[in-house]
């Protein structure tokens, strides 16, 4: 299929774009293990404790207050000032609303879990919280124009400053107010960055208020439906069953689900960027639809697959045998999060289109009929029903999504499947020669080292075989305008700037 050029240039600028924010998370992660490694040598378990429970209080209620009021301006066709000074007046008024909850909270909270520190850690949340609301609105330029390098800078400069705070603060007080200092300084130098990279000062007003407030509240209504569909799960295991069987689900969960938390999401914040711009400049939606579903299984299938694959010999390696029960866990989280793709660039791009009420039927419907499926099977088939009963519900909201995009942008399941076998194929091939060569069960009784090389030497092997098949048959079809054109034509233009260096 031919596309003009400024397509091409915006395809190219979105893969750019994910590739900042995956080397954000990945970058966000070490920093993370690198902090978390030095605090615990100097801090208590019980100091971890109590401000995980109080940042998770407060955390809970200003998701309940979620508008959306960035997404909404990064998808708006023309932009204003009165515009954006009326999403910084929302914003605001949100974050005080949202402060003043949390402190109002903050002594019958620390009743309730009881520990009295906990009242003046809330009261310290909270003003930190409310600091968040006054950043400086203009930095939704960089997401409009696909600029993420400026939003890399955002991110890590306060990042790196926290984290500075937080050790400094711990071995000056070996305290959890070393905690606490990081994620205030953390926000404070986040605030000041916003306003030292972008020259937009905001005012006060809500003339422009009824061009925000429609997307907004389906995106608050959508916050709290996904509330619900990621709470639920836990609460009914663990009535249920016992704590054992959360921290099984858990583990299987999270592990199962890397490629989707790693990849998927930080490339579906990209193509919000991309299909707002797309729509912008009057570009068509179908084929920036099949391009970012094409680009994104591009790395998410064979990933996943690796994953489910190489599950036994990862647990083994990282958690150790006591934690095998959640192997076959992480087996189906991760071969659903293979077909959980189309449903993740759907949502992305109903939001853009402003049929956001869409998103939220799906979202509810299918929030409840997962607590139905958790509550029918989780008494009589234990944690194994639960896992197919959620692989069940995602498979159908998957369906349900592909059904209205299809229908929204005219599209037909043949130009999908076009966009996706080589993937598809290559994938299939991977797995046969890893299972056919046996390299997907555990090492008994080695060294941990060699048990490192052997997985690290499986996953080497996995990509190479997928690569070398998805080149062979991209090849074989006479090289058709796709996912490979876009990557190759981004690491031509990476070389070819280095090279000019």
């Amino acid at each position: 299929m031919s596309e003009p050029a400024n397509s091409e240039s915006l395809g190219a600028r979105t893969v750019k774009g994910a590739g900042w924010l995956m080397g954000w998370r990945l970058v966000s992660r070490m920093l993370g293990i690198a902090n978390t490694v030095v605090l615990v040598r100097l801090l208590t378990p019980a100091d971890f404790g109590l401000v995980a429970l109080a940042t998770s209080f407060s955390l809970a209620i200003d998701s309940m207050s979620y508008l959306g009021v960035s997404d909404a301006l990064v998808r708006e066709h023309s932009v204003d000032r009165t515009l954006y000074d009326t999403g910084f007046t929302i914003t605001v008024l949100r974050g005080l609303m949202t402060s003043l909850i949390i402190a109002a909270c903050a002594w019958p909270a620390a009743r309730l879990f009881g520990d009295s520190r906990l009242t003046v850690i809330f009261l310290v949340l909270a003003a930190g919280l409310l600091s968040t609301s006054f950043e400086n609105i203009g930095i939704v330029d960089f997401q409009r124009d696909l600029a993420f390098g400026k939003q890399f800078q955002i991110m890590l400069v306060p990042r790196i400053g926290g984290i500075i705070a937080s050790i400094t603060c711990a071995v000056v007080w070996h305290s959890y107010w070393a905690l606490v200092a990081g994620l205030v300084v953390s926000r404070a130098m986040r605030l000041f960055f916003t306003y030292a990279v972008h020259p937009f000062r905001p005012r006060i007003t809500l003339q422009a208020w009824r061009r925000l407030i429609s997307f907004s509240f389906w995106s608050w209504a959508i916050s709290m439906t996904a509330l619900i569909h990621s709470r639920s799960d836990t609460i009914i295991i663990g009535g249920f069953l016992n704590p054992t069987a959360v921290g099984v689900f858990s583990i299987g969960g999270e592990v199962g689900s890397l490629a989707s938390s790693e990849l998927v999401e930080p490339i579906s914040r990209a193509l919000f960027a991309g299909f707002s711009s797309a729509r912008r400049t009057g570009d068509g939606v179908a084929s920036a639809y099949i391009r970012a579903i094409s680009l994104v299984v591009l790395i998410t299938l064979p990933t996943s697959a690796g994953v489910a694959l190489l599950a036994g010999p990862l647990m083994h390696l990282v958690f150790g045998p006591q934690w095998d029960a959640a192997i076959p866990l992480v087996k189906v989280f991760a071969l659903v999060g293979m077909l959980r793709v189309g449903g993740a660039v759907s949502g992305v791009l109903l939001t853009v289109e402003g049929m956001v009420k869409y998103g939220f039927h799906i979202e509810l419907t299918s929030a409840i009929l997962r607590v139905i499926v958790l509550l029918s099977l989780v008494p009589t088939f234990g944690l194994m029903g639960a896992v197919y009963g959620l692989a069940a519900t995602g498979l159908i909201e998957e369906v349900i999504y592909l059904i209205i995009t299809f229908r929204h942008t005219r599209l037909r399941p043949r130009d999908l499947a076009l966009g996706l076998w080589r993937p598809s194929l290559a994938t299939a091939v991977m797995a046969i020669v890893l299972l056919g060569a046996g390299l997907d069960q555990p090492l008994p009784d080695v060294a941990a080292m060699w048990r490192t090389l052997h997985l690290a030497g499986t996953a080497l092997l996995g990509a190479l075989v997928y690569s070398t098949t998805l080149l062979v048959a991209w090849l074989a079809a006479g090289r058709p305008r796709g996912a490979e054109t876009y990557f190759l034509g981004l690491a031509g233009q990476i070389l070819r700037h280095r090279l000019g260096r």
